[in-house]
């Protein structure tokens, strides 16, 4: 017995040796052993990558094909200082296909970075690296970069990695102008986007409206629309503020990285804190446009409104990889498919897939006959939630959202689908006034409204008809969805759907607080704590903390009052209106209170102060014999203290 024991000890002894000495071999393989850096230009040489895993706790990057295994990830991180920073990292001269994403938050809470992620595209022949350029990181923050490989691998690779401050643009007038120089204190934005083309970074952008005053098509940044043709990041100031005008004259932004010496013409291009309106153009995507497949396009707290394709994409026309995070897409019409945003076409890889989060598609039109997805139209995966999909129209099929082809899915959750119409010109042809589907890929819709949606094709006892169809033999799950009118070809099962029932929506589309409008549920709705059970989950690493409005709107809440919070169906929670305090009785603070016991109101302090509850926003005047002093007391956080401004004389 004592042998046997012994000999089994001994080889658990050695079995937790050789993973001690795998685990030495690559000291940042997990994120909790990352390496620390903390000054700039940093680079680094490993050569021990074949031995690195991918760990069950590390994210996959959305830039990354996600059909293959990812696999050998290191760890890298650095922490801000009190400033702003923006930052330029690569693997050039990396000797394995390499993948770099840059993230925020913990294990299974990460958070990916706007603009933080690369897969192939870099001035590099081996076309196995990453590049991203401008990469802004905000104060006093940690930053975690994560380099893996695109499939595991054993063997020898050698990881080159270099991060430094990337040139900034700073644009600094509105007029329009030519040039591949950006000057201090004179740069136009077509002049910032040279700059940048030539020597990747990020443009920074203030208030104002730029317009395209430079007629003519080309594709060399010269005149028409901007074009990119390098991984850059561009920053405006807010939505409201920095403004990029197509002026009617052509299509916003091309990106187009096709100069020479750029890898399979692939970069990721990044937009923030701006508008995009006024693009048009007789081809397709007139907000931005690009059929750059390997690219990745992201974008957060964006407007694309009112822009006009004659093609595809009257917003958007994407054929790749990407993201909207706290985006607004709006009145934008495309003569084709796709009225909204157009994603993907019919040579779309399997493994493409486009994210919307927290964003709102509201009012565009796919405005031909043959058009199809007056929201959204896609070829490839979409993935959604946190979104509101309203008011928007398609001649054809898809009113809100199509999905055709046999590489298309959809994965829709925590979402509001409502007042969508399809078969816009009434003639018969067209259905799914909120979503048709005829994708290739097994999808789900879970928690999400689809409600009021018109398809005249099938009208039901109103003017409305069938929210969902369904045109193959593809799985679609819905689950913990209410649908207001189930009919159509669309199948529910089980019993977590909520079918022919009315939201019981607090009014119309409109700013209920956040980036973008959204649709409020009624104290009596049925979408209130009608959610999953288990947690509205959502297709990232973690559920959602808020819902669409974003900071300060929880994800889940005790909308019943049941003492059991429950997320809410749909891309809001119902939050029960606050109620003010009562106006308090004054009383002298304890140790102003002098007289005969310590709250009988009676005191020989000569400036005594005073407390007590108050209303939101109300100022609090003390009168002393009648008179109110000069200055009153702003409310905090429902208390107030006022004191006596001069001594009292009795």
């Amino acid at each position: 017995m004592f042998a046997v024991s012994t000999k089994r000890g001994l080889g658990a002894l050695v079995g937790a040796l050789v993973c001690a000495q795998a685990w030495a071999a690559v000291p940042n393989d997990r994120w909790t052993d990352r390496t620390i850096i903390t000054a700039f230009p940093y680079s680094v040489v490993q050569t021990d990558i074949g031995s690195a895993l991918f760990n069950s706790d590390e994210p996959i990057a959305p830039c990354f094909p996600n059909t293959l295994n990812p696999g050998n990830g290191v760890w890298y991180s650095y922490t801000t200082g009190a400033d702003t920073e923006y930052l330029n990292l690569d693997t050039l001269g990396s000797n394995y296909d390499s993948v770099l994403s840059v993230w925020t938050g913990t294990p299974n809470h990460f958070e990916l970075v706007g603009g933080g992620c690369n897969d192939n595209g870099n001035q590099d022949a081996s076309a196995n690296t990453a590049r991203i350029a401008g990469l802004r990181l905000a104060p006093n923050t940690e930053y975690s970069i994560l380099v893996t490989r695109a499939t595991a691998g054993t063997g020898s690779m050698t990881l080159k990695l270099a991060i430094d401050r990337a040139p900034l643009y700073r644009v600094t007038r509105t007029g329009d102008r030519a040039g591949s120089v950006c000057a201090a204190g004179d740069c136009s934005l077509r002049e910032a986007i040279s700059a940048a083309n030539a020597a990747p970074g990020a443009v920074l952008i203030p208030a104002g409206t730029y317009k395209i005053e430079l007629a003519g098509a080309e594709d060399n940044n010269a005149s028409g629309d901007f074009d990119l043709k390098a991984p850059m990041s561009l920053y405006g100031i807010g939505m409201g503020a920095t403004i990029i005008d197509g002026n009617a004259l052509d299509r916003v932004f091309h990106l187009d990285p096709v100069l020479t010496g750029w890898t399979q013409g692939r970069m990721t291009a990044h937009f923030a804190d701006l508008t995009v309106r006024g693009g048009k153009g007789s081809g397709s995507g007139a907000g931005f446009f690009s059929n750059s497949g390997g690219s990745f396009f992201s974008a957060e707290r964006i407007a694309i409104r009112d822009n006009e394709a004659g093609g595809n994409g009257g917003g958007l026309q994407l054929a790749m990889r990407g993201y909207l995070r706290d985006a607004l897409v709006q009145n934008n019409v495309a003569t084709g498919n796709g009225g909204g945003l157009s994603l993907g076409s019919t040579s779309t890889l399997a493994d493409w897939n486009f994210d919307i989060v927290g964003s709102a598609i509201v009012g565009n039109r796919a405005a031909v006959a043959s058009g199809t997805g007056g929201g959204i139209n896609s070829q490839q995966l979409v993935r959604i939630s946190n979104s509101t999909i309203d008011g928007n129209e398609a001649w054809n099929n898809g009113g809100g959202i199509n999905v055709d082809g046999s590489n298309a899915g959809i994965a829709l959750y925590s979402s509001t689908v409502a007042h969508n119409r399809s078969d816009a010109e009434a003639n018969g042809t067209g259905s799914g006034g909120g979503l048709r589907f005829n994708g290739g890929k097994t999808s789900s819709v879970r928690n999400t409204v689809f409600a009021y949606n018109v398809d005249p094709t099938n009208p039901g006892a109103g003017i409305f008809g069938p929210d969902c169809s369904k045109n193959n033999t593809t799985t679609l799950g819905i689950s913990y969805s209410l649908v207001s009118d189930k009919r159509g070809s669309c199948s529910y099962t089980g019993t977590t759907n909520l079918l022919d029932t009315a939201p019981g929506f607090d009014g119309q589309l409109g700013d209920h607080g956040g980036p973008t409008p959204t649709l409020l549920p009624l104290a009596t709705s049925p979408l209130v704590d009608a959610g999953d059970e288990a947690g509205c989950s959502d297709f990232t690493t973690g559920a959602r903390a808020f819902d669409q409005r974003g900071a300060g709107h929880p994800r889940v809440v005790d909308g019943l009052g049941t003492g059991t919070p429950r997320c809410d169906i749909g891309a809001v929670e119902y939050e029960a209106p606050a109620v003010e305090p009562a106006a308090g009785v004054p009383a002298l603070l304890a140790a102003d209170d002098s007289g005969i016991s310590s709250n009988d109101g009676i005191t020989n302090v000569v400036q005594p102060r005073f407390g007590g509850s108050c209303r939101a926003n109300a100022t609090v005047h003390l009168l002393v014999d009648g008179v109110r002093e000069a200055d009153g007391v702003a409310c905090a956080d429902g208390r107030y203290l006022a004191a006596v401004a001069a001594a009292l004389a009795g």
